[in-house]
């Protein structure tokens, strides 16, 4: 098999390897929506604000990220992007501190 050859099948090789990796992320890592009407409760519990509510809502949302975004001035929800996605960092117009590791 002369050089030509190999490289091109090393190349196939890792294309291969590649479109595998994406298949598995896909099928195994990446959260999956429940698709449908469901019902969700939220309990927002901030003991050092004395907050202590609950709200309940009716959703055909996939994602709860989905119907946080919804509610969020409701909630009084504020997020923070990362590159894996949205993490909330605060709640009722309080926002956590990181450094009290809240």
């Amino acid at each position: 098999m002369n050089s030509v050859n190999k490289k091109i099948l090393a190349i196939v090789v890792v294309l291969l390897v590649a479109v595998g990796i994406y298949a598995g992320y896909r099928a195994f890592i990446v959260p999956k929506g429940e698709e449908g009407r469901k019902h969700v409760t939220v309990r927002v519990l901030i003991s050092k604000e004395n907050i202590d509510e609950t709200f309940e809502y009716d959703t055909e949302h996939q994602y709860l990220y989905e119907l946080l975004k919804e509610k969020e001035n409701e909630l009084g929800i504020s997020f923070k992007m990362y590159d894996f996605g949205a993490m909330v960092t605060g709640m009722m117009n309080y926002t956590a501190n990181e450094a009290e590791n809240e």
